[in-house]
C-alpha cells in the first residue's frame, strides 16, 4: 500500500527463503504501510510472500497463526519450512511423497517421473483442479505461478525459483529431502503409472521389429500400457540419474 494512503505502519523481517518474494532491495526491517487491521496473512501476501512458504509467523515476539489482526507499529517475523525443526511442520513439507505440477513444468514432470518420484500432471488442469488434487492427495504443488500459490484453498504448495528445467530439478533436490526416495526408471513418463517387466510375447504389437532384434528387456505401464526399453538414450539418462544423486 502507498505510503501517502496509508496512516499505520508495521515492521516486516523475513527468514531465509522467503526473501526471494521481496521486491524492496533495502535492510530489514520492512516498513509496511496499511489501513485498518488487515489479518497478517493479507499483509505479506500483498508484499509477494504466498501463505504455503510460511511455516511460522511470530507477532512482537509471540507465535499467531494468520489470521491475527495486524496492529500499528507491529514487528512481524516470518519463517520457512526449511528453517523450521522436523518435527515443527508436516512431513510433506520436508519430503513429499507425491507431487503436481501446472502446465508450465512439462519438462521437469518427466525428470522426476525418470526418477521414479510420484508426480500427477494434466496441461488441461486449472488452477482449481491442481489445487482440489494436491488437497486430497496429499501432493505438493510445484509452480512459477504465485498466485496459484496465494490462493486461499491452497494447502502445499512450493514456488519452483529457476526456468532451467535442469536447475528446477537440483532446485527440488536442495530444499527437499528426495534422495532416499529415487527409484529411477520405475514410474511411466507418459502418465506416471508404474511399470512393470514384462516378456516380448506381451508387448510384441508395440515394440518395432529392429528392437525386438537387439533387446530382450522390455518393461510396460499398468497404467496406459506404455512399453519401455533401453534404447540408445538410456546410458545418457542413466548418467543424469547417477550426477543427481551424487550431487545430493
Amino acid at each position: 500500500m502507498n505510503k501517502k494512503s496509508a496512516d499505520k505502519k508495521a515492521f516486516l523481517i523475513v527468514h531465509g527463503m522467503l526473501q526471494d518474494f521481496l521486491s524492496s532491495s533495502s535492510n530489514p526491517p520492512h516498513e509496511i504501510y496499511f489501513e485498518l487491521h488487515p489479518s497478517v496473512k493479507d499483509l505479506f501476501e500483498a508484499q509477494g510472500i504466498p501463505h504455503t512458504a510460511v511455516a511460522k509467523v511470530e507477532i512482537n515476539g509471540m507465535e499467531q497463526d494468520f489470521s491475527y489482526n495486524i496492529q500499528e507499529g507491529d514487528q512481524i517475523m516470518l519463517y520457512p519450512y526449511d528453517e523450521l525443526a522436523a518435527d515443527y511442520v508436516d512431513q510433506i513439507y520436508q519430503s513429499p511423497s507425491s507431487f503436481i505440477a501446472d502446465v508450465h513444468l512439462g519438462k521437469l514432470v518427466k525428470t522426476l517421473r525418470l526418477l521414479g518420484l510420484d508426480c500427477a500432471f494434466d496441461p488441461h488442469w486449472d488452477d482449481q483442479e491442481i489445487i482440489d488434487r494436491s488437497n486430497a492427495g496429499p501432493r505438493m504443488i510445484l509452480t512459477r505461478d504465485l498466485q496459484l500459490l496465494k490462493n486461499g484453498a491452497a494447502n502445499y504448495g512450493y514456488w519452483i525459483r529457476s526456468t532451467n528445467p535442469d536447475e528446477q530439478i537440483q532446485e527440488l533436490f536442495a530444499r527437499f529431502d528426495l534422495a532416499e526416495k529415487v527409484n529411477p526408471f520405475t514410474c511411466c513418463m507418459k502418465c506416471n503409472g508404474s511399470l512393470q517387466q514384462a516378456e516380448l510375447q506381451e508387448v510384441k504389437d508395440s515394440v518395432p521389429p529392429k528392437v525386438q532384434q537387439w533387446h530382450s528387456d522390455y518393461w510396460q505401464c499398468t497404467n496406459c500400457g506404455q512399453v519401455y526399453w533401453q534404447g540408445s538414450h538410456f546410458k545418457d539418462l542413466q548418467q543424469k540419474v547417477d550426477k543427481l544423486l551424487k550431487d545430493h
